[in-house]
């Protein structure tokens, strides 16, 4: 695997910010022609540092804009309790993410959810039922102050 120049990180900047970009636009930021820019593409690509492309909805106004923080303890730390539990979160549709974490809690969940009530329904219809919790404890988000943090800008 080749390390990163410059250039490459300057289009994986670029292609961070809109996946969409055109290549002639792209090439002309960077200082390259198309063909060696899509060649570069390809290559990161190819070795795994664009994984996929994507677009960002607008959650609220698809009736998502409540969001949770569940944090889970676990009955105990075996792998058969941590692998039931990943089995089942992942049937969970409104759960959009979930993070084994250290401290006082297994793992913690990004719930998005209608409003409070849809959410009490996810919490105890289908989190809390699954095998091998012990406890949680939820946090509502009031404002979203910063989020999708570009991980390319600033190098």
């Amino acid at each position: 695997m080749k390390s990163l120049d410059k250039i490459d990180w300057q289009i994986l900047s670029i292609l961070e910010d809109n996946g969409r970009e055109t290549i002639v636009k792209i090439a002309g930021e960077v200082g390259l022609s198309q063909t060696p820019c899509i060649e570069r593409i390809k290559r990161l690509e190819r070795d795994g540092y664009i994984k996929k492309y994507t677009i960002e909805l607008d959650r609220a106004l698809l009736d998502r804009g409540f969001v949770v923080f569940v944090q889970v303890s676990f009955i105990d730390s075996t792998n058969k309790t941590f692998d039931q539990f990943a089995k089942a979160i992942a049937e969970i549709d409104e759960v959009e993410e979930c993070h084994m974490v250290s401290g006082d809690y297994d793992c913690l969940l990004k719930v998005r959810q209608r409003d409070m009530k849809e959410f009490r329904t996810v919490i105890t219809q289908k989190i809390s039922e699954i095998q091998g919790i012990a406890r949680t404890n939820s946090y509502a988000v009031i404002e979203e102050i910063k989020s999708g943090v570009k991980f390319v800008k600033g190098r």
